[in-house]
Protein backbone atom coordinates (compact mmCIF):
# COMPACT_ATOMS: atom_id res chain seq x y z
CA UNK A 1 0.00 0.00 0.00
CA UNK A 2 1.13 3.78 -0.82
CA UNK A 3 2.40 5.14 2.47
CA UNK A 4 2.20 9.24 3.11
CA UNK A 5 4.75 11.56 4.24
CA UNK A 6 4.56 14.74 5.56
CA UNK A 7 6.57 17.48 7.59
CA UNK A 8 6.00 20.70 8.50
CA UNK A 9 7.96 23.80 9.01
CA UNK A 10 6.71 27.44 10.31
CA UNK A 11 8.64 30.77 10.39
CA UNK A 12 7.69 34.51 11.44
CA UNK A 13 6.73 37.01 8.70
CA UNK A 14 6.13 39.69 11.00
CA UNK A 15 5.88 43.29 9.69
CA UNK A 16 8.28 46.10 10.54
CA UNK A 17 7.62 49.37 12.13
CA UNK A 18 5.94 51.49 9.46
CA UNK A 19 4.53 49.02 7.17
CA UNK A 20 0.98 49.56 6.16
CA UNK A 21 -1.51 47.47 7.58
CA UNK A 22 -4.37 46.67 5.43
CA UNK A 23 -8.08 45.56 5.72
CA UNK A 24 -9.85 48.81 6.12
CA UNK A 25 -10.01 51.99 4.54
CA UNK A 26 -7.57 54.39 6.66
CA UNK A 27 -4.65 56.31 4.50
CA UNK A 28 -2.28 56.17 7.78
CA UNK A 29 -2.50 53.21 9.36
CA UNK A 30 0.92 51.94 9.26
CA UNK A 31 2.44 49.46 11.91
CA UNK A 32 3.28 50.40 15.30
CA UNK A 33 4.17 47.45 16.91
CA UNK A 34 3.40 43.66 16.91
CA UNK A 35 0.76 42.41 19.40
CA UNK A 36 1.17 38.74 18.25
CA UNK A 37 3.56 37.21 16.12
CA UNK A 38 2.55 36.57 12.13
CA UNK A 39 3.55 33.29 10.75
CA UNK A 40 4.27 31.44 7.55
CA UNK A 41 3.37 28.03 8.16
CA UNK A 42 3.69 25.23 5.37
CA UNK A 43 2.84 21.44 5.08
CA UNK A 44 4.20 18.87 2.78
CA UNK A 45 2.37 16.05 2.31
CA UNK A 46 4.04 13.14 -0.21
CA UNK A 47 2.71 9.70 -1.48
CA UNK A 48 5.82 8.81 -3.45
CA UNK A 49 4.66 9.61 -6.82
CA UNK A 50 2.96 13.17 -6.11
CA UNK A 51 4.07 15.93 -3.63
CA UNK A 52 1.86 19.41 -2.33
CA UNK A 53 2.59 21.82 -0.45
CA UNK A 54 -0.08 23.60 1.80
CA UNK A 55 1.05 27.54 2.37
CA UNK A 56 -0.90 29.13 5.27
CA UNK A 57 0.17 33.36 5.94
CA UNK A 58 -0.80 35.66 8.06
CA UNK A 59 -1.95 38.23 5.13
CA UNK A 60 -5.45 39.97 4.29
CA UNK A 61 -4.49 38.64 0.80
CA UNK A 62 -1.78 37.30 -1.45
CA UNK A 63 -1.20 39.11 -5.12
CA UNK A 64 -1.43 36.27 -7.78
CA UNK A 65 2.07 37.72 -9.07
CA UNK A 66 3.36 37.59 -5.34
CA UNK A 67 1.94 33.62 -5.16
CA UNK A 68 3.77 32.94 -8.90
CA UNK A 69 7.27 33.95 -7.28
CA UNK A 70 6.36 32.42 -3.97
CA UNK A 71 5.86 28.87 -5.71
CA UNK A 72 8.93 28.88 -7.55
CA UNK A 73 10.94 29.37 -4.03
CA UNK A 74 8.64 26.76 -2.52
CA UNK A 75 9.60 24.26 -5.67
CA UNK A 76 13.71 25.27 -5.15
CA UNK A 77 13.37 24.42 -1.19
CA UNK A 78 11.26 21.43 -1.08
CA UNK A 79 10.87 20.14 -4.44
CA UNK A 80 7.31 20.36 -4.87
CA UNK A 81 5.91 21.57 -7.99
CA UNK A 82 4.58 24.74 -8.04
CA UNK A 83 1.75 23.74 -9.60
CA UNK A 84 0.77 21.84 -6.41
CA UNK A 85 1.96 24.54 -4.08
CA UNK A 86 -1.46 25.78 -2.28
CA UNK A 87 -1.28 29.46 -0.92
CA UNK A 88 -4.01 30.68 1.36
CA UNK A 89 -4.20 33.54 3.21
CA UNK A 90 -5.53 33.92 6.88
CA UNK A 91 -7.66 37.77 6.27
CA UNK A 92 -6.19 39.12 9.35
CA UNK A 93 -7.28 42.86 8.72
CA UNK A 94 -4.35 43.64 11.23
CA UNK A 95 -1.62 42.58 8.86
CA UNK A 96 -0.26 43.59 5.34
CA UNK A 97 -1.61 42.78 1.72
CA UNK A 98 1.10 40.73 0.42
CA UNK A 99 1.75 42.75 -3.36
CA UNK A 100 3.60 45.48 -4.35
CA UNK A 101 4.36 47.92 -7.34
CA UNK A 102 7.54 49.71 -8.53
CA UNK A 103 5.67 53.07 -6.70
CA UNK A 104 4.85 51.20 -3.49
CA UNK A 105 7.21 51.68 -0.22
CA UNK A 106 10.31 50.69 0.42
CA UNK A 107 8.76 49.07 3.57
CA UNK A 108 5.85 47.54 1.70
CA UNK A 109 8.15 45.90 -0.67
CA UNK A 110 10.84 44.82 2.18
CA UNK A 111 7.28 43.19 3.94
CA UNK A 112 6.90 41.04 0.50
CA UNK A 113 10.36 40.27 0.05
CA UNK A 114 10.92 38.87 3.39
CA UNK A 115 7.53 36.57 3.27
CA UNK A 116 8.67 35.35 0.42
CA UNK A 117 12.06 34.43 1.68
CA UNK A 118 10.62 33.15 5.23
CA UNK A 119 7.95 31.15 3.33
CA UNK A 120 11.26 28.82 1.40
CA UNK A 121 12.64 28.74 4.94
CA UNK A 122 9.52 26.96 6.00
CA UNK A 123 9.40 24.98 3.00
CA UNK A 124 13.00 23.72 3.60
CA UNK A 125 12.04 23.22 7.47
CA UNK A 126 9.38 20.56 6.38
CA UNK A 127 11.38 18.90 3.56
CA UNK A 128 13.69 18.11 6.49
CA UNK A 129 11.07 16.93 8.56
CA UNK A 130 8.89 14.29 6.24
CA UNK A 131 8.31 11.03 8.08
CA UNK A 132 5.88 8.53 7.87
CA UNK A 133 1.78 9.94 8.49
CA UNK A 134 -1.56 9.35 8.77
CA UNK A 135 -4.49 11.44 8.03
CA UNK A 136 -7.70 12.18 10.37
CA UNK A 137 -10.81 13.86 9.79
CA UNK A 138 -12.90 16.01 12.32
CA UNK A 139 -16.51 18.30 11.97
CA UNK A 140 -17.60 21.01 14.70
CA UNK A 141 -20.22 23.77 14.64
CA UNK A 142 -19.26 27.21 13.78
CA UNK A 143 -21.03 28.97 16.50
CA UNK A 144 -19.22 32.41 16.39
CA UNK A 145 -19.89 33.73 12.58
CA UNK A 146 -23.04 35.88 11.67
CA UNK A 147 -24.32 36.55 8.40
CA UNK A 148 -23.36 40.41 7.90
CA UNK A 149 -25.85 41.65 4.48
CA UNK A 150 -28.45 43.52 5.90
CA UNK A 151 -31.24 45.39 4.79
CA UNK A 152 -31.60 49.21 5.65
CA UNK A 153 -34.89 50.89 6.05
CA UNK A 154 -34.37 52.38 2.72
CA UNK A 155 -33.87 48.99 1.35
CA UNK A 156 -30.29 49.69 0.86
CA UNK A 157 -28.01 46.62 1.27
CA UNK A 158 -25.85 47.43 3.94
CA UNK A 159 -23.42 45.90 6.64
CA UNK A 160 -25.09 44.61 9.93
CA UNK A 161 -25.52 41.92 11.58
CA UNK A 162 -28.61 39.23 10.68
CA UNK A 163 -30.30 37.09 13.52
CA UNK A 164 -30.29 33.68 11.83
CA UNK A 165 -29.29 34.71 8.62
CA UNK A 166 -27.17 31.66 6.62
CA UNK A 167 -23.51 31.37 7.18
CA UNK A 168 -21.37 27.77 6.46
CA UNK A 169 -21.83 25.88 9.71
CA UNK A 170 -19.00 24.01 9.62
CA UNK A 171 -15.77 24.17 11.39
CA UNK A 172 -13.57 21.36 9.89
CA UNK A 173 -10.53 19.79 11.15
CA UNK A 174 -7.85 17.92 9.14
CA UNK A 175 -4.93 16.40 11.00
CA UNK A 176 -1.26 14.67 10.04
CA UNK A 177 0.05 12.39 12.75
CA UNK A 178 3.28 10.21 13.34
CA UNK A 179 3.41 6.64 13.47
CA UNK A 180 3.70 6.97 17.23
CA UNK A 181 0.92 9.34 17.94
CA UNK A 182 2.69 12.77 17.59
CA UNK A 183 1.31 15.08 15.69
CA UNK A 184 2.65 16.34 12.67
CA UNK A 185 0.43 19.43 12.14
CA UNK A 186 -3.09 20.53 12.64
CA UNK A 187 -5.20 21.89 9.31
CA UNK A 188 -8.74 24.12 11.04
CA UNK A 189 -10.79 25.38 8.40
CA UNK A 190 -13.76 27.91 9.25
CA UNK A 191 -15.19 31.23 8.04
CA UNK A 192 -15.54 34.36 10.18
CA UNK A 193 -13.69 37.76 8.91
CA UNK A 194 -11.12 38.44 11.35
CA UNK A 195 -12.40 42.17 12.19
CA UNK A 196 -13.06 42.27 15.98
CA UNK A 197 -10.37 45.44 15.78
CA UNK A 198 -11.64 48.42 14.27
CA UNK A 199 -9.07 50.26 12.44
CA UNK A 200 -8.11 52.57 15.18
CA UNK A 201 -5.57 49.52 16.23
CA UNK A 202 -2.26 49.92 14.53
CA UNK A 203 -0.46 46.93 16.03
CA UNK A 204 -0.09 43.84 14.10
CA UNK A 205 -2.03 40.78 14.90
CA UNK A 206 -2.91 37.57 13.58
CA UNK A 207 -6.23 38.18 15.04
CA UNK A 208 -8.63 35.59 16.21
CA UNK A 209 -6.75 32.78 14.18
CA UNK A 210 -3.64 33.60 15.83
CA UNK A 211 -6.05 32.84 18.86
CA UNK A 212 -7.38 29.37 17.89
CA UNK A 213 -3.85 28.75 16.82
CA UNK A 214 -2.28 29.35 20.81
CA UNK A 215 -5.34 27.04 22.14
CA UNK A 216 -4.70 24.04 20.25
CA UNK A 217 -0.70 24.04 19.72
CA UNK A 218 -0.88 24.28 23.34
CA UNK A 219 -2.54 20.81 23.27
CA UNK A 220 -0.70 19.22 20.14
CA UNK A 221 2.58 20.75 20.58
CA UNK A 222 2.72 20.92 16.73
CA UNK A 223 1.73 23.99 14.17
CA UNK A 224 -1.86 24.79 13.45
CA UNK A 225 -2.22 25.54 9.71
CA UNK A 226 -5.68 28.02 9.17
CA UNK A 227 -7.48 28.02 6.03
CA UNK A 228 -10.18 31.08 5.67
CA UNK A 229 -13.40 30.16 4.62
CA UNK A 230 -15.77 31.81 2.17
CA UNK A 231 -16.35 34.64 5.16
CA UNK A 232 -17.30 37.84 2.22
CA UNK A 233 -20.80 37.67 3.63
CA UNK A 234 -19.86 36.81 7.34
CA UNK A 235 -18.78 38.94 10.47
CA UNK A 236 -18.15 38.54 14.03
CA UNK A 237 -20.81 38.77 16.48
CA UNK A 238 -19.17 41.33 17.78
CA UNK A 239 -19.68 45.26 17.52
CA UNK A 240 -17.06 47.93 17.32
CA UNK A 241 -16.54 49.84 20.41
CA UNK A 242 -14.99 49.14 23.87
CA UNK A 243 -13.35 45.45 24.55
CA UNK A 244 -11.99 44.88 21.07
CA UNK A 245 -9.19 43.49 22.44
CA UNK A 246 -10.80 40.84 25.10
CA UNK A 247 -13.54 40.21 22.14
CA UNK A 248 -11.10 39.00 19.82
CA UNK A 249 -9.29 36.85 22.52
CA UNK A 250 -12.81 35.43 23.96
CA UNK A 251 -14.00 34.16 20.78
CA UNK A 252 -10.73 33.13 19.28
CA UNK A 253 -10.39 31.01 22.64
CA UNK A 254 -14.20 29.72 21.57
CA UNK A 255 -12.74 28.77 18.48
CA UNK A 256 -9.84 27.02 20.16
CA UNK A 257 -12.09 24.78 22.38
CA UNK A 258 -14.08 24.24 20.02
CA UNK A 259 -11.80 22.59 18.16
CA UNK A 260 -9.66 20.87 20.87
CA UNK A 261 -13.64 18.75 21.25
CA UNK A 262 -13.33 18.15 17.73
CA UNK A 263 -10.13 16.28 17.70
CA UNK A 264 -11.28 14.16 20.77
CA UNK A 265 -13.40 12.42 18.60
CA UNK A 266 -11.62 12.12 14.85
CA UNK A 267 -11.80 9.60 12.15
CA UNK A 268 -8.85 7.99 10.49
CA UNK A 269 -8.76 8.32 6.38
CA UNK A 270 -7.23 7.57 3.50
CA UNK A 271 -4.61 10.34 2.51
CA UNK A 272 -3.33 8.58 -0.70
CA UNK A 273 -3.04 9.06 -3.69
CA UNK A 274 -1.94 12.92 -3.99
CA UNK A 275 -3.35 14.78 -6.39
CA UNK A 276 -3.50 19.02 -7.73
CA UNK A 277 -5.61 20.18 -9.75
CA UNK A 278 -6.22 23.95 -11.12
CA UNK A 279 -8.13 25.45 -13.31
CA UNK A 280 -8.51 29.68 -14.57
CA UNK A 281 -12.35 30.72 -14.84
CA UNK A 282 -13.06 33.89 -16.80
CA UNK A 283 -15.38 35.92 -14.44
CA UNK A 284 -17.48 38.97 -16.21
CA UNK A 285 -16.94 42.39 -15.49
CA UNK A 286 -20.42 44.98 -14.77
CA UNK A 287 -18.59 47.86 -14.78
CA UNK A 288 -20.22 50.84 -12.34
CA UNK A 289 -22.10 53.26 -14.22
CA UNK A 290 -22.51 56.53 -13.70
CA UNK A 291 -26.12 58.84 -13.76
CA UNK A 292 -26.03 58.71 -17.20
CA UNK A 293 -25.40 55.53 -17.81
CA UNK A 294 -21.34 55.47 -18.56
CA UNK A 295 -19.03 52.93 -17.08
CA UNK A 296 -16.70 54.29 -14.55
CA UNK A 297 -13.17 53.72 -14.10
CA UNK A 298 -11.85 52.29 -10.89
CA UNK A 299 -10.52 55.93 -9.80
CA UNK A 300 -14.50 57.58 -10.17
CA UNK A 301 -15.71 54.22 -8.89
CA UNK A 302 -13.63 54.53 -5.54
CA UNK A 303 -14.25 58.64 -5.42
CA UNK A 304 -18.34 57.80 -5.33
CA UNK A 305 -17.54 56.40 -1.78
CA UNK A 306 -14.33 58.79 -0.72
CA UNK A 307 -15.36 62.22 -2.74
CA UNK A 308 -11.57 63.36 -3.28
CA UNK A 309 -9.52 64.42 -6.61
CA UNK A 310 -8.39 61.82 -8.63
CA UNK A 311 -4.64 62.06 -8.21
CA UNK A 312 -5.59 61.16 -3.91
CA UNK A 313 -7.60 58.49 -5.06
CA UNK A 314 -4.48 56.74 -6.94
CA UNK A 315 -2.45 57.70 -4.39
CA UNK A 316 -4.64 56.39 -1.45
CA UNK A 317 -4.70 52.92 -3.58
CA UNK A 318 -1.21 52.82 -4.45
CA UNK A 319 -0.78 53.17 -0.52
CA UNK A 320 -3.40 51.27 1.19
CA UNK A 321 -3.68 48.33 -1.88
CA UNK A 322 -0.68 48.56 -4.41
CA UNK A 323 -2.80 46.18 -6.70
CA UNK A 324 -3.32 45.97 -10.41
CA UNK A 325 -5.44 43.08 -11.50
CA UNK A 326 -5.66 41.15 -14.89
CA UNK A 327 -8.64 41.63 -17.18
CA UNK A 328 -9.47 39.12 -20.18
CA UNK A 329 -11.88 38.53 -22.65
CA UNK A 330 -15.11 36.17 -21.77
CA UNK A 331 -17.52 35.12 -24.17
CA UNK A 332 -19.34 38.03 -22.70
CA UNK A 333 -16.59 40.21 -23.47
CA UNK A 334 -14.44 41.65 -20.78
CA UNK A 335 -13.44 39.47 -17.64
CA UNK A 336 -11.24 38.74 -14.48
CA UNK A 337 -9.93 35.68 -14.43
CA UNK A 338 -10.23 33.71 -11.24
CA UNK A 339 -7.52 30.89 -10.08
CA UNK A 340 -9.43 27.89 -8.31
CA UNK A 341 -7.02 24.96 -7.09
CA UNK A 342 -7.91 21.11 -5.61
CA UNK A 343 -5.72 19.30 -3.77
CA UNK A 344 -6.93 15.58 -3.39
CA UNK A 345 -5.16 13.82 -0.23
CA UNK A 346 -7.07 10.38 -0.66
CA UNK A 347 -10.67 11.10 0.28
CA UNK A 348 -9.97 14.24 1.33
CA UNK A 349 -10.40 17.51 -0.64
CA UNK A 350 -8.71 20.95 -0.21
CA UNK A 351 -10.49 23.57 -2.43
CA UNK A 352 -9.33 27.23 -3.19
CA UNK A 353 -10.71 29.90 -4.54
CA UNK A 354 -8.89 33.70 -5.35
CA UNK A 355 -11.66 35.51 -3.95
CA UNK A 356 -13.07 36.83 -1.16
CA UNK A 357 -16.45 34.28 -1.51
CA UNK A 358 -20.09 34.64 -0.66
CA UNK A 359 -20.41 31.61 2.21
CA UNK A 360 -23.31 30.30 -0.20
CA UNK A 361 -20.68 29.43 -2.95
CA UNK A 362 -18.82 27.37 -0.16
CA UNK A 363 -21.73 25.45 1.14
CA UNK A 364 -22.63 24.24 -2.77
CA UNK A 365 -19.03 23.96 -3.25
CA UNK A 366 -18.65 20.77 -0.76
CA UNK A 367 -22.14 19.55 -1.45
CA UNK A 368 -21.54 18.69 -4.58
CA UNK A 369 -17.79 17.65 -3.75
CA UNK A 370 -16.78 13.67 -4.89
CA UNK A 371 -14.75 13.90 -1.65
CA UNK A 372 -15.61 12.30 1.41
CA UNK A 373 -14.66 15.97 3.09
CA UNK A 374 -14.15 19.22 1.81
CA UNK A 375 -12.26 22.02 3.32
CA UNK A 376 -12.99 25.52 0.97
CA UNK A 377 -10.93 28.03 0.93
CA UNK A 378 -10.92 31.66 -0.26
CA UNK A 379 -8.22 34.36 -0.14
CA UNK A 380 -6.01 31.68 -1.81
CA UNK A 381 -3.48 31.76 -4.86
CA UNK A 382 -4.36 35.67 -5.45
CA UNK A 383 -7.62 37.95 -4.44
CA UNK A 384 -9.83 38.88 -7.56
CA UNK A 385 -11.67 40.97 -4.70
CA UNK A 386 -15.65 40.21 -3.60
CA UNK A 387 -17.34 37.44 -5.64
CA UNK A 388 -21.04 37.61 -4.60
CA UNK A 389 -23.54 34.61 -5.13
Amino acid sequence: MTSLLAGAGRTDISPQKGTYLAGYGHPFRTCKAVRDPLSATVLLLDDGQTRVALVALDALSVHEDVVRTLRARVEEASGTPASHTFVTCSHSHCSPVLSALEESSVTQRAHVAMVIEQVAKASSAARDTLQEAALYVGRGTNTIAVQRRDTNAKGETVIGKVAGGPIDPDLLVLQVRAPDGDIIATVVNLAWHPTCLSPKHRVASAAWPGQLREIVEAYTHAPVLFMQGATGDLHPDHTWGKGEVEAMVRLGTEVGDATLAVLQDMQAVSGVPIASEQREVLLPLQPERDAKGRPLDHLDALRRQFPVPRFIARWLLNRCYPWRSREAEGPEGKAVPMETQVLRLGSVALVGWAAEVFSGHAIEAKASSPADFTLFAGYSNGMIGYLPT
